[in-house]
């Protein structure tokens, strides 16, 4: 290193194994990317000072490298970079980095440094096998010249898997590309060890006046103060202040935390009572107005609503990145990963999911009590008697991760009848198998699957009650984890 560099960098000094608090990495960016800026022009002796036609030569390229370099052209590489990883082409990978480059990989708790021998080197052995790499919660810095990348990266390959964030810099060459000059996982969670998560964690996620919220449990009524109309839609909804005193408990657990939808990473603000409510239909035009009588204030409305319905605490959810799309759910273990299962829309699969329904004990012991308690000449399937919806209601969904198919089969008849008959069950095909394997051949869920979410390795089911005044999330059983319901005034038949 030359003395004009050793000056302006300082001595060298070891750094710390783990750098792990964000405020930390935060207050470190500048730093890193004015010494990869140094770096680019510190590894070599000073060159003697060219003639002046030359200089004027050097100057285009020179200027060319300070240009600012924009998030379109860093999404492009980063793309090339993810896309070469998981196709498996190493030579395009290899082109996407620097020749000064150094990089510093993590995995659980060990760290190791590289320069771009060393790196490219390991990457190749990862090269052997192949891979999935899933970016998320994605966010630019741009300078002139150069760029920070910070992700959220998970990393799959055959018996290893990792999630934690990473930290890319790309720089500007002299031909005017951008390369990577360096990569940092800043921290790894072995994925195994989330794959088991509190799913009691789990919370709904609603919109209230265009904003997402997060319902976090029931209130007690007079926690709340004086509440205001949110909605004069049925059913009603109301939102309230609450109660200094009488909520504390109720929300101290909640403060400052962090909780994961989707890719969203979010805190909790604005702590609130919602209460909602279906009303009655002459209770309903009665407030609306639609008679003689005029339609009855907002205020007073609000007041009705609170007194009948059974008020839950909900906390606003203050993104990190604004654009980026929650999820129907989200966990207060902020390391969890929340992924939406892919639907799946296969005939064959269904028919044979419906038949296999058709096959259980409990569904034969509902229809034998249908056929002893019916008077049509031809019965048929009681599944499809007086049914809403004709016949029963199969929803698959794969896993992203292991591959599996979840098929959940629910059917119910004659809703309003004291000789309603329902039953749900569930079941499995694994990746590349045929076999329909039952998980629960009598699923406790009251009602139809509208998504399904992976959590870990589990799968959870997003469902909603025949009478649609209540919300489950299941455990691929059908076993019900979380709900959220309001009062139910209107009478369903």
């Amino acid at each position: 290193m030359s003395e004009r560099c050793q000056k302006h960098l300082g001595p060298a000094r070891p750094g710390p194994a783990h750098a792990r608090g964000n405020a930390v990495r935060r207050h470190a960016i500048p730093a890193l990317l004015v010494l990869a800026t140094a770096l680019a022009g510190c590894d070599k002796k000073t060159p003697p000072r060219p003639a002046p036609a030359a200089e004027d030569a050097a100057a285009p390229s020179a200027q060319r490298r300070t240009e600012p370099v924009t998030q379109a052209e860093v999404e492009a590489l980063l793309e090339r970079w993810l896309g070469a990883q998981n196709r498996g082409d190493f030579d395009a990978y290899r082109a996407t980095y620097a020749e000064r480059f150094k990089g510093i990989k993590r995995a659980d708790d060990r760290t190791v440094y590289f320069d771009r021998k060393g790196w490219l080197a390991d990457r190749a052995r990862m090269f052997q096998e192949p891979m999935e790499v899933e970016l998320s919660e994605r966010d630019f810095q741009l300078f002139p010249g150069t760029a920070l990348v910070q992700f959220v990266q998970r990393f799959h390959a055959p018996g290893f898997e990792d999630l934690g964030p990473k930290q890319l810099i790309v720089q500007r060459m002299r031909g005017g590309e951008l390369r990577i000059v360096r990569e940092e996982m800043l921290a790894s969670s072995i994925v195994s060890d989330l794959d088991a998560p509190d799913l009691s964690a789990l919370r709904l996620v609603t919109w209230i006046d265009e904003q997402p919220y997060l319902i976090l449990g029931r209130l007690d009524a007079r926690a709340q103060r004086t509440p205001r109309l949110s909605t004069r839609l049925n059913p009603y909804r109301v939102i309230a202040e609450l109660d200094s005193q009488g909520a504390a408990p109720a929300v101290r657990a909640y403060h400052d935390k962090s909780v994961r939808s989707g890719a969203c990473l979010a805190t909790l603000s604005e702590f609130a009572a919602l209460t909602e409510v279906v009303a009655p239909d002459s209770l309903h035009q009665r407030w609306q107005g639609e008679g003689d009588a005029p339609a009855l204030a907002d205020a007073a409305v609000a007041e009705a609503v609170a007194a009948m319905g059974k008020p839950v605490i909900v906390a606003r959810l203050e993104r990190q990145r604004p654009e980026c799309a929650l999820e129907a759910i989200a966990s207060l273990e902020p390391e969890v990963a929340i992924t939406a299962a892919e639907p799946v829309t296969d005939p064959a699969l269904r028919q044979r999911a419906l038949d296999a329904f058709r096959q259980l004990p409990g569904y034969l012991q509902r229809q034998t009590r249908y056929q002893a308690q019916t008077a049509e000449p031809h019965p048929g399937y009681w599944d499809a008697w007086r049914s809403e919806t004709g016949s029963p209601q199969v929803a698959a969904f794969r896993h992203p991760r292991s591959g599996d198919t979840s098929i959940f089969v629910h059917a119910r008849s004659a809703v309003c009848s004291e000789q309603s008959i329902a039953l749900a069950a569930v079941f499995r095909m694994t990746r590349g198998g045929e076999e329909l394997a039952v998980l629960a051949d009598e699923a406790p869920t009251p009602g139809a699957v509208e998504a399904a979410f992976a959590v870990g390795k589990d799968l959870v089911f997003l469902t909603l009650s025949p009478f649609r005044d209540t919300q489950y999330i299941t455990r691929d059983d059908g076993t019900p984890v979380v709900e959220s319901s309001y009062a139910f005034y209107k009478p369903p038949c």
